[in-house]
């Protein structure tokens, strides 16, 4: 009898030293499930509190055993002071000390979620080009872009100051003219000045003397169409009527009873060289015509009228813009000098490239040094969305966003020296966070290549990419964290390069993948952690 007795402590002692090894392990265990829950609430990004408390139970359920019987219907999740937490309580039974009417013991976990208490300055620079309209290509960025934005929306006190900007581009950028006028200048339009010489930037300069040197196109006799014939081949000279560019001639090929008619007219058509021939003949034969006295032999002829043309030659003209420009459409890739501002115009508020270095530059632009003013333009597009300054007002931004219209070619190097523009403390665009722990975050985005700058049009990308290579090398020296994402199209090599590293480039083949592009983003950016 008194061995039975001294059994019973030595059973509660191993026994409850079972049970409280499997309470520590439940605990354990329910702690672990519970960090992951406010990760993933944390993560969320959409605005709907009742999924992100269904995705957090969820979470929360698939990582615990079923021998922890946790009730998730209550409400685990809440969120203060911008931190979310995730509370769970449970009891472990504890058979072995349920002989000292132990049934159980009581388990509460909790789990914290923070993110880097930082000031952020992050700019949005994305493209607004017309191949934006494809694939669902804008509306997919509208809807990643707002949900990004929700994410860094919703502080409260004692948050550090979060803002946000947007720069729209296409080969230019808008401004609101009321408030950043002052910030750009009076620059010459190559092609509506008559002294080349006043022109101060260099490549403008050539671009004016090159335009007053434009002569006429001539035509290439050794091109001309395969069914020109050998008589069209002899005729064809570059200053020959009817084969230099506005004249026509005919020219009579005759024999003994005869003669062909050959006549040519050379044109323009667009920007399309032609040269059409026309064919006509006639011909004479001795004919017997009697007569009441006998008869004799006349000489009769007939013409044939001309037939319809020929076409004998067709050759694109390739030479320069001779004249301002008020509008450019997609097709129309010429370097876009063409657009500076006239006196006579009005000023609708787009701007192009700065004089170089300037524009791929920081610096702030200044009255009395000329090359540093944001030259006017007209605006080659008219739906272009004005860049917006740094705000903490993400809802207005938010509608912003909304208002993007995809229209005109690409020039990505105005827009990341926009982004740059935006981070400055100067006008027009001040506003940017003076904390030194400030962190900035620029994001391009861009689905296709470089067509033209201020300079540079048409099959001239690599010059484009070289100034944009330039750009992003300048923003990385401000300590600008720079993400690239290349939505399907567009120069990959360029892109990564322009990255911070090769971590901070996407490479992006559907616009459906932009939501989760832009939620992997801010979650780095705003690193997201477990606190407790």
């Amino acid at each position: 009898m008194m061995v039975a007795i001294a059994v019973v402590p030595l059973v509660l002692s191993i026994g409850g030293g079972v049970d409280l090894a499997n309470v520590w392990r439940s605990k354990a265990e329910a702690q672990a499930a519970a960090d992951s829950a406010v990760i993933v609430a944390a993560k969320y990004v959409g605005t709907d509190t009742g999924e992100r408390e269904r995705l957090a139970d969820m979470y929360m359920q698939a990582n615990i055993g079923d021998d922890i019987d946790a009730d998730l219907t209550g409400t685990n999740l809440t969120k203060a002071n911008g931190r979310y937490t995730y509370a769970l309580e449970f009891a472990v039974e504890t058979p072995f000390l349920s002989l000292m009417r132990v049934t159980s013991l009581d388990v509460a976990v909790t789990a914290v979620s923070a993110r880097a208490n930082i000031p952020l300055d992050i700019v949005l620079v994305l493209d607004s080009s017309g191949s934006m309209q494809n694939d669902s290509r804008m509306s997919e960025l509208k809807s990643a872009v707002k949900l990004f934005l929700d994410q860094f929306a919703g502080t409260e006190a004692g948050d550090a100051k979060v803002q946000a900007a947007l720069i729209p581009f296409d080969t230019q950028v808008r401004l609101d003219s009321a408030t950043m006028g002052t910030y750009a200048g009076n620059a010459a339009n190559p092609y509506a000045t008559t002294n080349c010489a006043t022109i101060s930037d260099a490549t403008d300069r050539a671009a004016c003397t090159a335009a007053q040197a434009v002569q006429d196109p001539v035509v290439d006799c050794t091109a001309l169409n395969w069914n020109a014939s050998s008589f069209d081949r002899s005729k064809c000279g570059p200053l020959t009527d009817g084969f230099k560019l506005g004249t026509a001639r005919a020219w009579d090929d005759c024999g003994r009873w005869s003669c062909s008619t050959y006549y040519y007219t050379a044109y323009k058509s667009g920007s399309t060289y032609l040269i059409d021939r026309y064919y006509t003949y006639s011909s004479c034969e001795w004919v017997w015509v009697s007569s009441r006295w006998g008869g004799s032999w006349d000489l009769v002829c007939r013409d044939v009228p001309y037939g319809s043309a020929t076409r004998i030659y067709s050759a694109t003209i390739t030479t320069p813009a001779t004249t301002p420009l008020t509008t450019k459409n997609n097709d129309t890739e010429t370097a876009n000098n063409d657009l500076i501002l006239t006196q006579s115009e009005t000023w609708s508020g787009c701007v192009i490239d700065r004089t170089q270095p300037y524009d791929v530059q920081n610096d702030a632009p200044l009255s009395a040094i000329a090359a540093t003013l944001y030259p006017k333009a007209n605006c080659g597009v008219g739906t272009l969305l004005a860049v917006q300054p740094l705000t903490t007002d993400l809802a207005t931004l938010k509608t912003k966003v909304d208002s993007m219209q995809p229209s005109g070619n690409t020039n990505i190097t105005i827009g990341v020296q926009w982004g740059m523009e935006a981070f400055t403390p100067t006008y027009p665009l001040a506003g940017a966070n003076t904390d030194a722990r400030t962190q900035k975050v620029m994001i391009v985005l861009t689905d296709g290549n470089n067509t033209q700058n201020r300079w540079t049009g048409g099959n001239q990308a690599a010059l484009i990419d070289a100034r944009t290579t330039l750009a992003c090398g300048n923003a990385k020296l401000m300590n600008v964290e720079l993400y690239t994402i290349r939505l399907i199209n567009g120069n990959e090599a360029l892109l990564q390069g322009c990255a911070t590293d090769a971590n901070h480039y996407f490479s992006v083949t559907s616009a459906s993948q932009l939501t989760e592009t832009f939620r992997e983003i801010a979650e780095r950016v705003l690193r997201i952690r477990i606190v407790s």
